[in-house]
């Protein structure tokens, strides 16, 4: 589990997609569907997903190169969620959440030194503006990787001293680095959970209360629309150009004429994606596709190679196996809402929803190898499964 959080930096090279991990990854995936009685199911599952993407790649503009090889990031992630399954399953969520906990301590530690002493590790990307990756290819995939690890950190760590010095170091880590999505994921985490717990909980006053706030909160930008700067690490940002701006181009399918900045050549991408999507029946079409398609003359995005948005990837890429489970993500999301009292599952979801949706928002296509992202990933959706399943069983006794 180590070496695939590492990847990044136990590759042969910076080109190359060979690593310490990847090599071991046939041998530990066959050790754990043959001989981990629980394999069956999920195997399944994921060779239905598979089946489903090569279909749906033979439909598009089939690249048997393209395809075949982003299919292997799919097996790499399955390789680790069969890891994290079979700790899970033999009652090592406690191992589980130590070694991630002290990994991102140790990452938050060895990023804030790479800060401090202009160092980077090898295989991983350099940039002159300051920003710093710890173990990871770049900064955008550090913040995907320590941001999934905050809903755990802020349920599980019981020492209120020490969430909020980790927090504070992770904050303002992530306005160095420029993290604007992972930035917004925490603040929308933060904004969900205060609304359940302080005002909901307060019932019609509360709502009341809610709004009258949030009427004060939205009146600046209101009244400052198109004028009001939101300061990042290096420079300011309007916030109509954050976030307005972006959203009506997404909501028009209007493609911003010059794609040369980060927001522009972002918000193009997905609207490009939109298209295919359309253009093939809302089906899917197939696990990297969208990276092919960004080659196509008139989709050429000159600072992009990938649309930097995982949610829209693999929805576009898979079609309605993910739609379908957003559709469930977000039910379910509406019933914590609405649930007077929450369990720390429940909690953990709570917040880390909205956090990791939002704050995925800003990785590139690097996400796929950022493994770190995907056990915690793994580990949250674990813990909802199992405490639902026990929850079921007590029902059937009764």
């Amino acid at each position: 589990m180590l070496t695939s959080y590492l990847h990044a930096v136990l590759r042969i090279s910076p080109e190359s997609p060979v690593s310490l991990y990847r090599v071991l990854v046939p041998t530990t995936l066959f050790v754990l569907i043959f001989f981990h009685k629980k394999s069956l199911k999920p195997t399944f599952i994921f060779i239905l997903i598979l089946i489903n993407s090569l279909f749906l790649s033979f439909n598009y503009e089939f690249d048997v190169f393209q395809s075949w090889a982003f299919l292997l990031h799919y097996v790499a992630i399955f390789n680790l969620f069969m890891i994290v399954f079979y700790l899970f399953n033999t009652s090592k969520f406690n191992l589980l959440y130590v070694v991630n906990y002290y990994f991102f301590i140790v990452s938050l530690v060895l990023a804030w030194l790479e800060y401090a002493f202009n160092f980077q590790l090898p295989n991983t990307a350099f940039y002159n503006d300051g920003s710093v990756s710890a173990f990871n290819w770049n900064q955008n995939e550090l913040a995907t990787a320590l941001l999934s690890f905050v809903p755990l950190l802020l349920f599980y760590e019981k020492r209120l001293a020490v969430k909020v010095v980790l927090m504070f170091l992770l904050v303002v880590l992530l306005y160095i680095n420029d993290a604007k999505f992972s930035l917004l994921g925490i603040s929308f985490g933060f904004i969900a959970y205060f609304f359940k717990h302080v005002f909901w909980s307060m019932g019609g006053f509360g709502l009341l209360s809610l709004m009258i706030l949030g009427g004060f909160l939205i009146m600046p930008f209101i009244v400052s629309y198109g004028t009001m700067t939101l300061l990042f690490s290096s420079y300011g940002l309007g916030f109509n150009e954050l976030l307005l701006d972006p959203l009506v181009n997404i909501l028009t399918l209007t493609p911003y004429d010059n794609a040369y900045g980060s927001i522009p050549a972002r918000v193009n991408a997905i609207i490009y994606a939109i298209y295919e999507f359309r253009e093939f029946g809302f089906l899917g079409i197939g696990a990297g596709n969208t990276v092919l398609m960004l080659t196509k003359p008139e989709y050429f995005i000159p600072v992009a190679s990938s649309i930097h948005n995982l949610p829209v990837q693999l929805v576009v890429e898979n079609g309605f196996i993910v739609l379908i489970g957003y559709i469930f993500v977000l039910m379910f999301y509406f019933r914590i809402l609405i649930k007077p009292k929450l369990q720390l599952v429940e909690k953990v979801l709570l917040f880390g929803i909205p956090t990791i949706i939002v704050g995925v928002m800003g990785s590139s296509g690097g996400v796929f190898s950022t493994y770190y992202f995907w056990s915690n990933l793994f580990i949250i959706i674990l813990l909802y499964r199992k405490y639902y399943l026990n929850k079921f069983i007590i029902l059937i006794d009764d």
